[in-house]
């Protein structure tokens, strides 16, 4: 007969031969019924089909095979013999449809015998499909075989079992059994190989690719054979280890390297993989760990082109597996072992093979080797969780594979996500879950894998030419102690600095992050200065369990991290950095203050450590400001600073020197207090050059000098007294060289201050305290005091600008009111009289304003009579404006350049200062209501 030409056609004639088949069938007309089913069957001759189609026609074949079945079993041996007919299918006249007869007939025929009956119908239907050697039709005829006698295969045979005195005996007849058994599938599924491999060799070279495609829609098939195979030998209860001796030996000695040679000899790419990752994914782990030498022997003589880390990674995910769930049955990680065989030590079975591979396989690539320790890496830590030394091994191992290959830049650039995964102990499926840390593991078990394992340094430094590489792994891991330091987590695992050589270990593994000159690493650098803190946290909490119990142990580490983080002595991180390790002297200086109160026998030691840490807190000052005076001269530095930055950089190492005086001061250390004003100094006159910055740079002095007490402590000291007045009179007349006039008449009025001192509230001070004399307890000079007020008011009388000039003698005024209403007449020199003087002053140059206010007015009314009226404004204490706000809204600022572009007009800008002083002039009608001596000012 014919077949189809159209693949709808062919599955049509399939359906009409069933619906004839059934009607022959309820008529019990089995050889009718027999001839339409060779009709259905004469389909699968075809050789245009793919194997898509193909296996879309061998369904609807089975399904019909089906129904002939169940007819068959149950009308044996009433109308028919099955044994009879299994002769007469044979007789077919095709080899197709006979050969699927007679597997239909025989496994219904298997229903009814046993034994060696059985047997010998297995052993004919395997040895008659050899007949068909065309490659997709001898896959599925094997393939339906394989269907047919599933469940004959499954079953335990009761005539092969005899009862007797000895258990043995019983045993060793199942055994055979399923040795039989096993050969039937291998048998089955070495031929199904060989047609497999053949098919890629069907048809012209360029339809080569089509047939990969096709080989691979059909791998399924040949993965079938091995399912069968792993559900023999896990029969019984299915707990495999119980039945060791019964299933594994089969399976070792019987299965597995019948299955590895077949791979071998196959020699073809797509068959190795298929069928090594199908052994891997259908046998149990535990045979897998019990035969490893085997597996990993078996890759070595493996095609070329086949990837070898896929095939061994999936191999140790399958033992990977195996362990974790050993560890969630058992909080003893060392019943791993004793639950197998102790003298198979899996880390050194990997290790030989790595071995092995380098020696056999000259061509082996790096990346395959790095994926490959990656995987032999977690493995380890799975089984063997406290053994760094087989982490050290493996990076060794690879150090070296990574130095005799000696890769080209490019080579190395491609290789770097590998290495990132590696170092990091991330996979390829975590590191997307959390990117900020992009690891699962501690911090403890980083700094353990650090300090134990030297080759896992050297790796990461022997990429010394892939700079973004080592900056992404090492702040991956930086993180992670940062993100551990601040977790609340009360069990989690600590790591503890127990020696000064795992200090200079953890820091040479940080050396590439430290030293790395950039531009845009600000964030890299943040991470180090945040780890410094981490260090110092460790050294206080864990003080007890390690040798740096002492602040005196605690300074030599911190002065060891200093060291690391300028060891050329140029290196620009040292801006981010350096503040970090000052802000921890300051409190190891806080700490030996506390110490001093506690312990009074030791106060001279704890003195003289304090003035020895302060000394190390200068240093880093002044190798902050060296390295910014280097960059103002040599122009190779230049570039990584711009001269914006190095201001900002300028200012900031004047305010530590500033906060530093303040913390000496606070302890009471009045010469190491003056020390760093003068440095403080030293900095504003040669470094601050921009006028605004100065100008700040000396509200923050007189700031912090306003706060200094131990400066004018006492009396009998002249020193004290000289501390303090010389260096209030050098802020003062720094104050009155500024550039513009106005910002010269501020930092007067402001210096003012300094002559006269008041209570902080915070630190416990009170003038109306029993007891308490303010002319002892607080600096004041009136005198000098009022030599400020006067020259602040020459310099904004010298103004030009008439607008300003008002609105700084305002400004006075409120100065001049302030003392007044703090002290008397004859302490502050600011009496009555020269209040109204002042008053007096400023309403004359407000006159001449209003009239120009008058006639601006007036143009602005010729011009724009519909113009809206425009808010107050105020000036703030750096002399920028202020818009008044409306209700509900925030007040804005206009800088200088706003008003110059004219944003506010000539009349907003003069109706300031006499706002201002309306203001002012309230305040003192106010304050005369409580105060009888303002009833003395003339407003």
């Amino acid at each position: 007969m014919v077949y189809a030409d159209t693949f709808d056609h062919a599955r049509s004639n399939i359906k009409q031969n069933l619906i004839l088949m059934k009607r022959q069938l309820d008529k019990y007309q089995l050889m009718e019924a027999l001839k339409f089913t060779s009709s259905m069957l004469q389909e699968l001759r075809s050789p245009n089909w793919s194997p898509k189609q193909y296996y879309e026609l061998y369904i609807l074949i089975f399904d019909s095979l089906s129904i002939l079945s169940e007819y068959l079993i149950e009308n044996h041996p009433k109308k028919h013999h099955l044994a009879d007919l299994y002769e007469l299918v044979q007789y077919a006249g095709n080899v197709i449809p006979r050969l699927y007869l007679m597997i239909t007939v025989g496994t219904c025929y298997l229903h009814f015998e046993t034994g060696t009956t059985r047997q010998e119908i297995l052993k004919d239907m395997i040895e008659m499909a050899r007949g068909i050697q065309n490659p997709i039709r001898g896959l599925f005829i094997r393939y339906f075989i394989s269907q047919r006698t599933k469940e004959f295969l499954l079953e335990d045979d009761s005539t092969n079992k005899t009862i007797g005195n000895e258990e043995g005996e019983v045993l060793e007849r199942d055994v055979e059994t399923i040795k039989f058994n096993c050969q039937f599938i291998l048998n089955n599924f070495i031929e199904m190989n060989k047609l497999w491999v053949r098919l890629q060799y069907q048809g012209p070279l360029k339809e080569r690719e089509q047939r990969t495609k096709e080989r691979q829609e059909l791998q399924i098939l040949i993965g079938s054979q091995l399912v069968r195979l792993s559900q023999i030998i896990e029969e019984e209860d299915g707990e495999i280890e119980k039945n060791d001796a019964k299933y594994f030996q089969i399976y070792s000695q019987e299965i597995l390297p019948v299955l590895l040679e077949q791979i071998i000899e196959c020699k073809d790419t797509i068959c190795q993989e298929y069928l090594f990752d199908v052994i891997c994914q259908v046998f149990p782990d535990y045979y897998h760990f019990k035969t490893l030498p085997q597996l990993l022997k078996t890759t070595i003589y493996l095609n070329p082109k086949v990837h070898i880390n896929k095939l061994i990674i999936t191999l140790i995910h399958r033992l990977t597996d195996y362990v974790n769930r050993h560890n969630l049955t058992s909080d003893d990680s060392t019943e791993i072992e004793e639950s197998t065989d102790k003298n198979n030590d899996i880390f050194e079975t990997f290790w030989k093979y790595i071995n092995d591979i380098k020696k056999e396989r000259n061509d082996f690539p790096l990346d395959q080797f790095i994926l490959l320790i990656q995987d032999i890496v977690n493995l380890s830590l799975s089984w063997y969780t406290q053994r760094f030394d087989h982490i050290e091994y493996l990076f060794q191992f690879l150090l070296d594979a990574f130095v005799e290959q000696d890769l080209t830049n490019t080579e190395i650039e491609r290789l770097n996500p590998l290495f990132v995964q590696l170092l990091t102990f991330v996979t390829e499926n975590e590191e997307y879950e959390n990117n900020d840390t992009k690891a699962q593991h501690t911090a403890n078990f980083y700094y353990q894998v650090i300090i134990k394992c030297p080759s896992y340094t050297k790796l990461l430094l022997s990429l010394d030419t892939q700079k973004t590489t080592q900056m992404n792994i090492i702040s991956i891991i930086t993180n992670k102690f940062i993100i551990d330091e601040l977790s609340n987590e009360e069990e989690k695992e600590n790591w503890v600095l127990s020696s000064k050589i795992e200090l200079e270990t953890f820091l040479k593994f940080l050396q590439p992050l430290i030293n790395y000159q950039d531009s845009n690493n600000g964030n890299d650098q943040e991470l180090i200065a945040k780890l410094c803190h981490v260090i110092y946290n460790n050294l206080v909490r864990n003080k007890r369990m390690t040798p740096f119990k002492t602040i005196e142990n605690q300074l030599e580490v911190i002065l060891s991290l200093k060291t690391h983080l300028n060891n050329n002595n140029r290196n620009s991180n040292i801006i981010v950095t350096y503040p970090t390790i000052i802000t921890i002297f300051w409190k190891l200086i806080r700490t030996a203050n506390f110490l001093k109160s506690k312990l009074v026998k030791r106060q001279d030691y704890y003195n003289n450590l304090i003035k020895q840490i302060f000394k190390y807190v200068s240093r880093c000052n002044n190798d902050l400001f060296d390295f910014v005076n280097l960059n103002n001269v040599e122009t190779e530095v230049n570039d990584v600073i711009d001269m914006d930055t190095n201001i900002r950089i300028t200012d900031f190492i004047f305010k530590l020197n500033l906060n530093n005086a303040s913390l000496a001061d606070q302890l009471g250390y009045n010469e190491i207090a003056y020390d760093f004003f003068s440095q403080a100094f030293t900095v504003f006159e040669e470094s601050l050059s921009d006028s605004k910055t100065q100008f700040q740079a000396l509200n923050y002095m007189t700031q912090c000098l306003q706060k200094t007490r131990s400066l004018y402590g006492e009396n009998e000291d002249e020193n004290k007294d000289n501390y303090y007045e010389s260096l209030i009179v050098r802020c003062t007349l720094h104050g009155s060289k500024l550039l513009k006039k106005q910002d010269q008449c501020r930092s007067v009025y402001l210096c003012s201050h300094l002559w006269w001192a008041t209570e902080i509230n915070s630190i416990g001070e009170d003038e109306e305290v029993e007891g308490i004399n303010s002319s002892e307890h607080f600096y004041r000079n009136g005198k000098r005091l009022l030599e400020c007020l006067q020259r602040s008011l020459r310099t904004a009388d010298s103004i030009m600008d008439n607008v300003q000039s008002c609105e700084l003698m305002v400004e006075i005024l409120n100065r001049c009111l302030y003392y007044f209403a703090r002290g008397e007449e004859f302490e502050t020199k600011v009496t009555t009289n020269y209040i109204n003087g002042l008053i007096e002053l400023i309403k004359t140059n407000l006159k001449s304003l209003n009239l120009e206010k008058m006639n601006d007015l007036t143009i602005d009314k010729s011009n724009e009579p519909n113009e809206v009226a425009v808010s107050e404004y105020v000036t703030g204490l750096d002399g920028s404006c202020w818009k008044l706000p409306s209700k509900d809204i925030s007040p804005a600022i206009i800088s200088s350049a706003q008003l110059i572009k004219g944003k506010l007009s000539i009349r907003d800008m003069i109706s300031i200062p006499i706002d201002h002083f309306n203001r002012t002039c309230d305040y003192i009608l106010t304050q005369s209501a409580t105060d009888q001596r303002f009833k003395n000012i003339v407003v």
